[in-house]
C-alpha cells in the first residue's frame, strides 16, 4: 500500500508517540507472563528475526466510514509479520489501541529473540537476602534483568531497581517482618516482579534489602576486612 510523503512523515510521528509506552508495556507483559496477551495472537514468529529500527511508520488515516491502522517496516511486508494488518476499524481510537498491541507484541517478541540468545550469560545462581527471606536468583534471571533494564530503563527515582522492589516486597510484610506464609500464597507474577527487581539490584551489586523500618535503603555487603 503506498503512502504520500505527508502521510509517511505522519506515521513516524505517530510512531514515535506511542513507541516508549508501547516498549514498556512489552517489558511488562515479557516480566510477568500475561498469558491475556500472547504476541502469537497479533504478530507471527518471523518478527522476533527483526529490529526496532525496522519500524519505520504507524499510519492511522480516515477511510469511508472506518479507519485505516498499517504498521510499515523496512525490508518486510505487513502482512508477513502482523496476521491482521492493515485494518480496517470503526473509529481512531480503536484504531489506536490496535497499533499499540501490535507494537508491543512486535517489542515482546524481538525482546525475547534477545533473552534466548543470551541464555543465562554464564552467570551463577546468587542470593538475595530481602528483609531476611533469601532468594535464589538464577544467572538467566540476572541476564533478563540486566537486558530489561537496558531495553526498557529506569527513567528516575520511582522507576529505579531499588524503588520498585520495595514496592513489589511491600504486601509480604505483615507486622514488621517479611511473610514466608504470604510468599508462598502468592501469585507468581507478584513473586516474578519482586525476583526482577532483585536480579536488577544483584546487577548492581547490590544484595540486601533490609526491612524499611531499620534502614530505608538497600546496600551493598561489606567486603570482608583484610588480614594483615
Amino acid at each position: 500500500m503506498g503512502y504520500s510523503a505527508v502521510e509517511l512523515d505522519n506515521g513516524a510521528a505517530c510512531l514515535a508517540g506511542m513507541a516508549g509506552e508501547a516498549r514498556r508495556r512489552a517489558g511488562s507483559n515479557y516480566l510477568l507472563d500475561n498469558r491475556w496477551f500472547p504476541p502469537t495472537a497479533y504478530v507471527r514468529e518471523e518478527a522476533g528475526s527483526l529490529e526496532e529500527g525496522r519500524i519505520r511508520a504507524v499510519i492511522l488515516m480516515p477511510a469511508g466510514k472506518g479507519w485505516i491502522v498499517d504498521i510499515l517496516l523496512d525490508g518486510v511486508e505487513t502482512e508477513a509479520v502482523f496476521p491482521s494488518l492493515p485494518a480496517f476499524v470503526r473509529d481512531e481510537a480503536e484504531a489506536r489501541d490496535k497499533a499499540f498491541i501490535c507494537l508491543c507484541a512486535l517489542y515482546q517478541t524481538i525482546f525475547a529473540r534477545r533473552v534466548a540468545e543470551h541464555g543465562d550469560g554464564g552467570l551463577p545462581t546468587r542470593p538475595f537476602d530481602l528483609m531476611g527471606h533469601t532468594l535464589r536468583v538464577t544467572g538467566g534471571m540476572q541476564v533478563r534483568a540486566g537486558l530489561l533494564v537496558e531495553y526498557f530503563g529506569a527513567t528516575d527515582d520511582a522507576t529505579a531497581p531499588a524503588a520498585l522492589l520495595r514496592s513489589a516486597a511491600e504486601p509480604f510484610v505483615i507486622e514488621g517482618r517479611f511473610s514466608t506464609e504470604r510468599w508462598l500464597a502468592a501469585k507468581s507474577g507478584e513473586r516474578a516482579l519482586v525476583y526482577f527487581h532483585a536480579a536488577a539490584l544483584l546487577r548492581e551489586g547490590v544484595d540486601v534489602m533490609p526491612l524499611p523500618d531499620r534502614d530505608p535503603m538497600p546496600r551493598q555487603r561489606e567486603a570482608p576486612a583484610s588480614r594483615a
